[in-house]
C-alpha cells in the first residue's frame, strides 16, 4: 500500500491498512486535540511528568478527558489528592507545608508558585479545614463566645478565661505571620531544609511526649495568660515549611501542663481564628480568577471533610491515651527518608 504524498508514519509502528473515515495526518498538520493540549494552561499550578502523561494519553483519546468544563483527569486526581493531603496534615502533628512541598516533589511533580490559580485553591483548603475546625467545636465556641461577652460584663468564668487565654495566644504568630511569613518561606523554600525541620519536629514531638507522661495535667481553661502566650509563640515556629502548627502547639501545651488529649483540644481552638483569618484574607483572590472558582470550591470541601475527619479521629486517639511519639516516629523517618532521597536523587529538587 502506498501512502499519499506528505503522510508520516513513525518508524517503530507498523503501517495499518487504510480505514474508511480516517485520514493521515500530513507534515506540519496539527489536530485540534494536540493544538488544545499544547494551549490548554496548567492547572493548579502543576506541571505532571511525561512517565505520568503518556500512558494516559493512550489510554484516554485525545490526551485528556475534559470534565466539569474544563478540568483534566490528571488534574482532578491531582486537585483531590492535594485537598485530602491539606486537610489531613493540617491538623495532624505533621506539618502540612513540609507535606505539600515534600510530597510532590517525591512523587516527581512541580508546583508552580507563581501560577495565578493556585493561591485561590490555596485559599479555600484553609477555608475548608477552618469551617470543619468550627462545625467540630460548634458547642464548645458557642460557650467560649458567651463566657467572653460574659467577661466583657463582669462576670467570671471558666469559659470567659478560656476565650481571653485563645485571643492571647493567637496574637504572637498573627503578628509575626502577617509580617515575615513571606520572608521566611523564601529562606526556607530548600527541601533539604523541610525535610530537616520534619525530622526536627519529630524530635521535638517525642520529647513532648516523655515531658507530658512526667506532669500532672491541667485543663485549658486553668491556663493562666502568660502561659497561653508561651502557646501562642511557640506557633511561630510553624511558619518554617517542616514544623508543624500543631504539632509545635500541643508540645507547649504539655510543656505548660496539659495532657496531650487537652493540648490537642486547645491546640485545634487556637489554631481556628488563625487559619479562618488567613483565609478571609484572600477571600478577594478567589473572585479574580472566577475560571477556577469551581475547582477551588470542590477542593475547599474535599478539605473539609478531610480536616473533620481528621480532628474527629485525633480526639478520639488522644482521649485513648494517644501519644505524641507516634508521630514523632513518623516524622523522624520521614525526613530521614526525604534527606536519603534528595542525597541520591539531587535532580528532583530543581
Amino acid at each position: 500500500m502506498r501512502l499519499p504524498q506528505g503522510c508520516r508514519i513513525p518508524p517503530h509502528v507498523p503501517a495499518a491498512p487504510a480505514h474508511r473515515g480516517r485520514r493521515c495526518v500530513r507534515s506540519g498538520e496539527r489536530t485540534n486535540a494536540g493544538h488544545h493540549a499544547k494551549n490548554e494552561p496548567a492547572r493548579l499550578g502543576w506541571a505532571a511528568p511525561a512517565s505520568m502523561i503518556l500512558p494516559l494519553r493512550r489510554a484516554i483519546r485525545a490526551g485528556a478527558v475534559i470534565l466539569r468544563g474544563g478540568l483534566s483527569f490528571v488534574s482532578l486526581v491531582f486537585l483531590i489528592f492535594l485537598s485530602v493531603l491539606q486537610g489531613v496534615t493540617e491538623l495532624f502533628p505533621v506539618s502540612s507545608l513540609g507535606h505539600t512541598l515534600l510530597v510532590p516533589a517525591l512523587l516527581g511533580m512541580h508546583i508552580d508558585k507563581h501560577a495565578p490559580q493556585l493561591l485561590p485553591f490555596l485559599v479555600a483548603l484553609h477555608l475548608g479545614t477552618a469551617f470543619a475546625l468550627l462545625w467540630y467545636f460548634r458547642k464548645r465556641w458557642v460557650s467560649i463566645i458567651q463566657g467572653f461577652f460574659g467577661a466583657l460584663g463582669g462576670r467570671r468564668t471558666e469559659d470567659g478565661h478560656l476565650a481571653w487565654a485563645l485571643l492571647i495566644g493567637t496574637i504572637p504568630a498573627g503578628i509575626v505571620g502577617l509580617l515575615l511569613e513571606k520572608r521566611i518561606e523564601h529562606v526556607f523554600h530548600d527541601l533539604r531544609i523541610v525535610a530537616f525541620a520534619l525530622l526536627v519536629n519529630g524530635i521535638l514531638l517525642w520529647l513532648g511526649d516523655r515531658l507530658q507522661r512526667a506532669r500532672v495535667a491541667r485543663a485549658p481553661e486553668e491556663l493562666t495568660f502568660k502561659q497561653a502566650a508561651l502557646v501562642g509563640i511557640a506557633q511561630i515556629g510553624a511558619l518554617i515549611p517542616g514544623f508543624s502548627r500543631s504539632g509545635l502547639t500541643m508540645i507547649a501545651g504539655v510543656g505548660v501542663g496539659m495532657s496531650a488529649e487537652k493540648s490537642a483540644e486547645f491546640a485545634f481552638l487556637l489554631g481556628t481564628p488563625i487559619i479562618f483569618g488567613a483565609g478571609l484574607l484572600e477571600v478577594p483572590k478567589l473572585f479574580q480568577a472566577p475560571a477556577q472558582l469551581a475547582d477551588a470550591v470542590l477542593g475547599g470541601v474535599l478539605t473539609g471533610i478531610a480536616a473533620y475527619l481528621s480532628v474527629r479521629f485525633l480526639m478520639r486517639y488522644f482521649e485513648g491515651r494517644g501519644r505524641l511519639a507516634s508521630f514523632g516516629a513518623y516524622c523522624v523517618i520521614a525526613g530521614l527518608a526525604c534527606l536519603g532521597w534528595f542525597f541520591c536523587n539531587p535532580q528532583s529538587l530543581a
